[in-house]
């Protein structure tokens, strides 16, 4: 069986799974040349299926993440979606009014039949004859939070605003099953907020927000942020929409450092999303917790769950917003089992005639302040640990966007509830004085430090050898060509050589440049 997943949105994907596995996933930034284009995926679906030598009249289903989401007029006419991106605009307000009354009414289910019947005519223009399949987006990311790990009978929380009428859901996994036991419904105001508190501080967005938030952040704006966003019995607050007129917040933004002003922001949204995770967790009494959702494309917001009592693990994709959605949507369709994505080799770097991988030496060209290239498998989601170039994270000063990582151990401490469960290097925990002493460029402007256990995965071998020779951090940026955000396939390797990489990793396989 052959399924073809999509995700049509600012980071638009295509992934191919093959009978029970993901065998090839990408973005549709990887061929734009520049990320949350909001292009539908179409080069990415020809890259996937060429990859691996697939007709498009052999895909059986074709699942697109959003049954109602992006809205249908969005989907026919793709440049209103620019008009869309102003977040003081009404046209943004109109689009999330007219999704809450889509769920409300009843109606989604006409909107997605309509979505169907387009989509499926522009299919067929490219010779495709499997079956359309639209799927509810938190579905999709609740498929992604719980295949894309190990463990079973999970509490599963999506927070995604644009989400089919949704902002919040929680579902029930084990054995194989997702089942959905609460979703908040209604004219949510989360998306809108954090997109007018981005634009009111002078960002593009929330993820280049988390990037500039400072260590501190403002008490009195902290509780007037919380009047438009807090926890109320298991829900976001829903009652305070912040239409642009209603803007005595986003003023107050403006007033206050960059630095403060975002840190204010993030602190507001963690208290929220960690008073509304608590009380499911509570109710439930389920304690191993998976994520997904754009919310949680913060590690800070991750890592305020991992901090809550009683919870024993917390897991998230690497990539949990709209990236995640194609994967999930196939995940959904074709029913795949956990840790279905087929991440066992760099298949276009096996002609290199390389030598097995020794992590020892790895570790050694990077304690001496050599460059190591790592790419893993042939294609991937824009995973930290597909496309990247490591190095000792102290060299150089800490850039906004980059990822230093660490094993866990060493000087600094941790708070007792991070375990080594978090997964993907998914939590940033707050360092004290002498870890920031010892490893400056380990800690971002906040104090924290992204944690990757020294049990996860390849990454985590390479941390285990170097936290051996006294050095715990590990800088982690991304592999471009030709400004793209990801080096895919052959490019890669010439990528490689251009950053003067001394080793490069691909696969099992260690190749020196």
């Amino acid at each position: 069986m052959k399924v073809l997943g999509i995700g049509d949105g600012p980071d638009a994907s295509a992934v191919l799974a093959i009978d029970d596995r993901i065998v090839a996933a990408e973005p549709q930034a990887a061929f734009d040349g520049r990320p949350r284009s909001r292009a539908f995926p179409w080069a990415a679906v020809d890259d996937v299926l060429r990859r691996w030598d697939v007709d498009p009249r052999e895909i059986d289903e074709i699942a697109v993440a959003g049954r109602f989401t992006p809205p249908f007029f969005l989907r026919r006419n793709p440049g209103l979606r620019r008009v869309a991106r102003d977040g003081f605009s009404v046209t943004l307000d109109l689009t999330i009014f007219y999704q809450a009354m889509l769920r409300q009414t009843g109606l989604g289910a006409l909107e997605a039949d309509r979505a169907a019947e387009w989509l499926e005519r522009q299919f067929r223009k490219g010779g495709f004859r499997g079956r359309i399949l639209l799927v509810d987006i938190h579905t999709a990311l609740a498929n992604t939070a719980y295949r894309s790990q190990a463990l079973d009978d999970l509490l599963l929380v999506t927070l995604h605003p644009m989400g089919d009428g949704v902002s919040l859901a929680v579902h029930r996994a084990a054995y194989g099953q997702v089942d959905r036991v609460f979703e908040q419904r209604g004219f949510s105001s989360l998306h809108v907020h954090m997109r007018r508190c981005a634009e009111a501080i002078g960002m593009p967005d929330a993820r280049a927000m988390w990037g500039v938030a400072g260590r501190h952040a403002d008490p009195d704006l902290v509780r007037l942020l919380a009047k438009s966003l807090r926890p109320l019995e298991g829900y976001l607050s829903r009652n305070s929409y912040p239409f642009p007129e209603r803007g005595i917040a986003y003023d107050a933004l403006r007033k206050v450092p960059l630095e403060v002003a975002a840190a204010s922001v993030l602190e507001n949204l963690m208290v929220a999303v960690r008073g509304v995770v608590a009380r499911h967790v509570r109710q439930y009494r389920i304690p191993r917790i998976a994520l997904a959702g754009e919310v949680f494309e913060s590690t800070r917001v991750v890592s305020a769950i991992a901090e809550i009592d009683g919870v024993e693990s917390v897991s998230c994709p690497s990539e949990p917003g709209f990236g995640a959605l194609a994967w999930g949507a196939a995940a959904h369709v074709a029913g795949l089992p956990m840790h279905a994505h087929s991440r066992h080799g760099a298949d276009d770097f096996s002609a290199l005639g390389g030598q097995p991988v020794d992590w020892g030496d790895v570790a050694r060209v990077i304690v001496a302040g050599g460059r190591v290239a790592y790419i893993s498998g042939r294609s991937g989601l824009r995973d930290w640990d597909d496309r990247v170039i490591l190095t000792r994270a102290d060299r150089g000063s800490y850039i906004p966007g980059q990822r230093v990582l660490w094993s866990g151990r060493g000087p600094g401490s941790v708070p007792a509830s991070i375990r080594p469960a978090l997964r993907n290097g998914a939590a940033a925990a707050e360092m004290d004085a002498d870890f920031c002493f010892v490893n400056p460029s380990a800690a971002a402007t906040d104090g924290r430090v992204r944690l990757v256990p020294i049990d996860d995965g390849v990454i985590g071998a390479l941390l285990q050898r170097l936290a051996a020779s006294d050095l715990h951090t590990l800088r982690s940026t991304r592999l471009t060509r030709r400004g793209c955000p990801v080096a895919r396939g052959p490019e890669a390797l010439e990528a490689a050589r251009e950053a003067g990489v001394d080793l490069l990793v691909a696969g099992q396989t260690v190749v020196r440049l």
